[in-house]
């Protein structure tokens, strides 16, 4: 059947109800309309509508065709390109679901039937063109060029066995080309006291067929340009509308201020308020909105090369967009090229996603990646800035940011939709993940993670351009002050205001003046101080102090040294003169200089080592690393007891608001085996963490990790084996492991003093490892700082107080207790505390063991002197790190005699007595020489056990241990043991 009216859509329809076989011939069912109609598709006539009514269960089975008069179908799953007189209607969409019901397809719908809708699919759809699902061809592209006059052929292809089903009915309808005509451009003002126009229009048509016109004629529009966009069957138009606002903000200043001041007064503190208005709201920069990840998907480190999402103003004024910061990783320094788009008129990404026609290009940008991004950290994403984009009251647009040079940066996003509102503006990361083909917007659903930076109304920013600000002290010199403010609106138009302030002296103030005796007059900072009128005066009332009177201190021989005074005036009483220069009466009184003001010192405390000089002064410089370690040992296992591990330490000796210059993490763990389970995070004093270590590899067998994180350090790590770096300095490893010399520098500058502290957190359970060594070092430089006073030189001194230390801590501290005193006799004092830093077994140096194997063990308290050892005192064992002097204990000094009954039967050794005769010969007992009354001196004498055990003492640094620290050590007979 064929409805045909000249120049006007005809329609040609057949209604076979023909049976579909998934089995005969191949599943393949044809049906075939003949159109009589003479011209040309794309120049005479268009295809405006393709509808099919199919009854079919399991929809998924079926390709669809529409065959041009003269054109070939295509065979079972054959790609379909332009210009081929053959198009897929529909190709296998739908699954199990069941029919085609008054299925209509024209190139204007807004819905692609590849990849949006659902069976019976009832309603309007674009063609799917080729079988790539993206409605990539249209009707003019497949048949342009083609002769009306013909067979035109439906092709149905049953491609599965199991369901059949029939073809009810289909047509096909051709239009000729009718014209949409728009109005030129627009240029309207805003309606009164609004800030938008209600504008009509006209858009005038030829075509039967409905048109669209977006936003319609009737429509509010908002200050700036709007497009306008017309669509026809066969053509679209466009004309913009700008509405100027014409109207200027309202500004209101007070009436004018006359004020008459009290006696003796010279200034008043005036407030007043000056209010503005407009009929647009005042836009105001700055705001941003950042997608932060509570509640959003895990996944951060999904990338491609640019994302999709939603923008909409859900607050009540307009929001400009400023720019964007974005997540990119990649190598530090590529210049990388954004490209932001916006819908034209589409409310959503969704459904345009693939079509650039939908889309205008916001702007581009050029940036040098200067961080690679962290996971939902935005001090590490990039700055896009483009912007312009203004989203009125409920305004909604799709965004499509993209690299369009990638993969010199690559763009990060994660999974799912997930939204984020502050109340104003509102992100919907509800889009499409991109290849590196514009428009390619294959990944979903993928979620835009990142920073919006936009302005929107705010309260009248009103600038002063004269005169003094509310809340200041107005003087009666010079008594007249006119303020002037300015206020401009979101359009730059500006109104302006002004009002006077006139301040009075007090009025007929006394003439008879009265002058005070001995005034206390204290110097203030600078050791000075001004002696002013009101200081001297008493009684009145009398007019402005500070300008009417004149104040004179004076010499013993009366003459005037003006009314300022130093230390040069402390001690002698001063008289001084007070003249009113109205009327020229004067009075005269006396003043005492004092200086009150105690003297500045700050003291810090310092550590030191054992063997350390004390500090001289009591704020000494602190500079370059300060370096703090543990060792812990602790096991780091995934459970409620084993992770997370946090290590604290006290930098609060660093004085409060010390900058941090640079920060080095410090990390020694070993033993485990799946390092992508490992967060390792430095926490600053305001709890700012920064992660320093997060890979996604390096598992599987035990990977040591011994090393310093540092921004300065060595780059280019790409084997997990180079972790194990023996504490050398290398830069931190952030997600998916990438090495970054930025990442600790967020602590630069922030205040050093406070408690630090390393976290290490093992996420997943199954692998553990042992923490042997966490530290830190946090760099800062301070001056000394040394006591000063206001008025000159002063003296310093101290007290100590010396606390012992304990087994698990310092050696001990020094409690100095500094006193400042300044000529006046002025005094401050702080407290010092100086920890003695206890020595390590790697601090001592440890002599030789020695072992005596003899009676001779005492004390020898008489010795103060070593001698030479005599020649036959020898090492017995060469061969061992012992001196081992094995001694016949009857070859001793002799210097005491046994007697029995007169008869002498011993000699020994008078420990109180120091024998060495070394003109004796030395050892009488060579070798194996035995003498049972040796010669006199002939064994050890004290001497020679003060050379050999005078070496035998711990010390650090020459100096015996237990004289500098307070450590003692064991000894059994001269045996000395550390």
């Amino acid at each position: 059947m064929c409805l045909a009216i000249a120049g006007m859509a005809q329609t040609y329809s057949s209604s076979p109800n023909a049976f579909i076989s998934s089995t005969n011939p191949s599943g393949i069912t044809d049906d075939i309309i003949s159109v009589p109609l003479t011209g040309t598709i794309g120049v005479d006539y268009f295809i405006t509508d393709v509808t099919i009514n199919i009854n079919h269960t399991w929809d998924g089975d079926l390709e669809i065709q529409l065959v041009g008069p003269g054109g070939t179908p295509a065979n079972e799953d054959q790609s379909i390109s332009a210009g081929q007189n053959r198009i897929y209607l529909v190709e296998n969409e739908g699954g199990s679901a069941n029919n085609f019901t008054n299925t209509q397809f024209n190139d204007n719908a807004a819905s692609c039937i590849g990849n949006s809708g659902s069976a019976p699919y009832t309603g309007e759809f674009r063609p799917e063109g080729s079988n790539s699902e993206s409605c990539n061809i249209s009707f003019v592209d497949a048949f342009n060029g083609v002769p009306v006059n013909g067979d035109w052929m439906l092709r149905i292809d049953d491609e599965f066995g199991g369901d059949d089903g029939t073809l009810i009915s289909w047509s096909i309808t051709f239009s000729p080309p009718c014209q949409v005509n728009c109005p030129g451009d627009m240029v309207v003002d805003n309606d009164p006291g609004q800030c938008s126009a209600v504008v009509n229009f006209d858009v005038t048509t030829d075509c039967t067929d409905p048109i669209t016109v977006d936003p319609p004629s009737g429509s509010e529009f908002f200050p700036g340009t709007t497009t306008v966009t017309a669509t026809g069957p066969f053509n679209s138009c466009s004309f913009t509308v700008t509405v100027t606002d014409t109207e200027a903000p309202t500004i209101n200043c007070p009436d004018d201020i006359l004020v008459t001041l009290g006696p003796g007064d010279c200034s008043e503190i005036i407030n007043y308020e000056v209010t503005g208005s407009d009929n647009c709201p005042f836009i105001v920069p700055g705001n941003s909105l950042f997608t932060d990840d509570a509640g959003a998907p895990g996944n951060f480190f999904n990338a491609f090369a640019g994302v999709t999402f939603d923008l909409r103003n859900d607050g009540t004024d307009p929001i400009i967009i400023d720019g964007f910061k974005v997540p990119v990783t990649g190598a530090i320094g590529n210049s990388l090229n954004f490209n932001v788009y916006y819908t034209t008129t589409a409310t959503t990404n969704n459904g345009v996603q693939t079509n650039p026609a939908a889309w205008t290009l916001m702007g581009s940008a050029t940036v040098n990646l200067a961080t690679s991004a962290i996971a939902w950290d935005p001090a590490t994403f990039t700055d896009v800035p483009v912007g312009g984009l203004t989203l009125n009251p409920g305004d909604s647009k799709g965004i499509y940011i993209h690299i369009s040079n990638y993969p010199a940066g690559t763009y990060r996003y994660t999974n799912g939709n997930f939204t984020a509102t502050d109340g104003a503006l509102t992100i919907l990361s509800n889009g499409y993940g991109s290849t590196g083909t514009p428009f390619q917007n294959v990944f979903f659903p993928r979620a835009f993670v990142g920073e919006v930076q936009y302005s929107t109304g705010g309260e009248a920013e009103i600038i002063q351009t004269a005169g003094l600000p509310s809340g200041s002290e107005f003087h009666v010199d010079p008594g007249f002050y006119e303020n002037c403010f300015s206020l401009t609106d979101a359009n730059g138009l500006t109104s302006e205001c002004c009002f006077t302030v006139t301040v009075e002296e007090y009025p007929n103030p006394t003439q008879a003046l009265t002058c005070n005796d001995n005034v206390q007059v204290s110097l203030d900072e600078d050791c000075s101080s001004v002696v002013g009128a009101d200081m001297i005066l008493e009684g009145g009332p009398y007019g402005c102090y500070d300008t009417r009177y004149t104040v004179m201190v004076l010499s013993p021989t009366g003459q005037n040294l003006g009314n300022i005074v130093t230390s040069a005036h402390i001690g002698p009483e001063w008289t001084v003169k007070v003249v009113d220069n109205e009327t020229g009466q004067s009075c005269w009184g006396s003043i005492i200089v004092e200086d009150k003001l105690a003297p500045t010192i700050e003291c810090r405390d310092v550590t030191i080592d054992c063997n350390g000089e004390l500090p001289d002064v009591p704020a000494p410089q602190i500079t370059g690393p300060q370096i703090q370690l543990q060792q812990p040992f602790d096991i780091i296992e995934n459970g409620p007891t084993t992770s997370p591990r946090v290590y604290d330490f006290d930098y609060n000796y660093l004085p409060a608001g010390t900058p941090v210059l640079d920060v080095d993490v410090r990390v020694k763990l070993t033993g485990h085996t799946w390092l992508p389970d490992l967060n390792i995070e430095a926490i600053s004093p305001d709890g700012q963490a920064i992660r320093v270590f997060g890979v996604t590899g390096c598992f599987g067998q035990e990977w040591p990790i011994d090393v310093w994180f540092d921004d300065e350090g060595s780059g280019g790590l790409t084997q997990c084996a180079a972790l194990d770096a023996g504490g050398a300095h290398i830069q931190c490893l952030v997600l998916p492991g990438v090495q970054n010399n930025t990442v600790l520098s967020g602590f630069d500058g922030k205040d050093a003093s406070g408690t630090w502290q390393i976290r290490v957190t093992d996420t997943f359970a199954g692998d553990d490892g042992i923490i042997e060594e966490v530290g830190l070092a946090v760099t800062v430089d301070l001056p000394q700082v040394d006591p000063a006073d206001n008025c000159g030189p002063v003296t310093v001194d101290f007290v100590d107080s010396f606390n012992e230390g304990d087994c698990g801590g310092p050696s001990g501290t020094v409690v100095r207790t500094w006193t400042v005193t300044d000529a006046s006799g002025n005094s401050a004092s702080c407290n010092q505390t100086i920890t003695y830093e206890r020595p390590t077994l790697d601090d001592v140096l440890v002599p030789l063991d020695i072992k005596w194997t003899c009676d001779q063990y005492n004390a020898y308290p008489n010795i103060t002197e070593a001698t030479h050892l005599h020649p036959y005192i020898t090492d017995t064992d060469a061969g061992t790190v012992i001196i081992d002097v094995n001694l016949d204990p009857n070859c001793d000094d002799d210097d005491q005699t046994l007697e029995n009954n007169g008869n002498i039967i011993a000699s020994k050794d008078w420990p109180s007595v120091n024998s060495t005769n070394v003109a004796n010969g030395g050892n009488g007992c060579p070798g194996d020489i035995y003498s049972f009354f040796p010669a006199a001196n002939s064994g050890l004498d004290d001497a020679d056990v003060l050379e050999l055990t005078g070496s035998g003492v711990p010390t650090i640094g020459g100096e015996p241990l237990e004289d500098i620290c307070g450590i003692s050590y064991e000894w059994e007979d001269l045996h000395v043991e550390v």
